[in-house]
């Protein structure tokens, strides 16, 4: 059998308390300064300053000159005491001492819509730039059409057409003529493709039966020709997209001309 004996506790050493300081009827009484040469408190100025806050005043120096996003500054303090029209005064007095900062627009890219650019303008020139571009989209509403349907537009719009299409028809016409040199005649098929009908003693063939009715030799000779005009006729297709192609680029030239004809009295005016 084990016996535990407990220490008793340290003795707590005890100090007397400093003597009360005697207050004299001055420490006891509030002294506002006023200035002497007024008649009324409504000429005194207010003033601007957290009275009494300098922890308050230096956390809201502090928070204020954090530029970077994501800061916040949360103020509390009792009901009645006038804290938000303090701070609204206090921030907007803190306001004229500082830089404005610039306006950031954002407006299409139109090489990648899914990436609009951003573009920093001097402040205040953000709204006047959405203002204007406004007025701009309705004007263009309004003017384009108009322009499009000018006697000028029309006429070298038609004029471009009857050009690519004589190049087209040049186009065909020399491949019939190299067909014919090939004994074939061109015939264009429902699919939109083209059919070779081999010519005879200067007949087409006008059925199968007459192709088969033809000597071995006369069948491999026109199969032989047929392959040969096949692969000169591979690059006809594309020939004719070029040809396509390059009206489409001389059409939007010429509506890019008539829309700047428009726009260029717009952005001077």
């Amino acid at each position: 059998m084990s016996t535990e004996t407990t220490a008793p506790p340290a003795a707590t050493t005890l100090f007397p308390a400093p003597p009360a300081s005697e207050l004299i009827s001055a420490h006891l009484r509030f002294h506002v300064t006023l200035p002497s040469d007024f008649h009324t408190t409504a000429e005194i100025v207010a003033g601007t300053d957290f009275i009494g806050q300098d922890r308050a005043r230096a956390a809201l120096e502090l928070g204020l000159g954090i530029t970077s996003s994501g800061f916040n500054i949360f103020a509390s303090g009792l009901t009645g005491s006038e804290k938000l029209t303090a701070l609204r005064d206090w921030v907007a007095q803190h306001a004229q001492d500082v830089q404005t900062p610039e306006d950031w627009v954002y407006v299409q890219n139109f090489a990648h819509p899914d990436a609009p650019r951003a573009i920093p303008l001097p402040a205040g020139l953000g709204c006047r730039l959405k203002h204007l571009m406004g007025a701009l989209i309705k004007t263009l509403r309004e003017e384009l059409p108009k322009a499009f349907r000018q006697e000028a537009f029309d006429k070298e719009k038609t004029q471009l057409k009857e050009k690519y299409a004589a190049q087209a028809q040049a186009l065909n016409e020399a491949l019939e003529t190299r067909a014919r040199e090939k004994s074939f005649l061109l015939q264009a098929s429902p699919g939109g493709g083209i059919i070779l009908i081999p010519i005879v003693q200067g007949k087409p063939l006008e059925s199968p039966e007459e192709f088969a009715r033809l000597t071995p030799e006369e069948q491999r000779e026109i199969e032989k020709n047929q392959r040969a005009f096949a692969e000169e006729m591979a690059a006809f297709p594309s020939r004719q997209q070029e040809i396509m192609r390059a009206m489409v680029e001389d059409v939007r030239q010429i509506e890019r001309r008539f829309g700047d004809a428009l726009l260029t009295p717009l952005q001077h005016g």
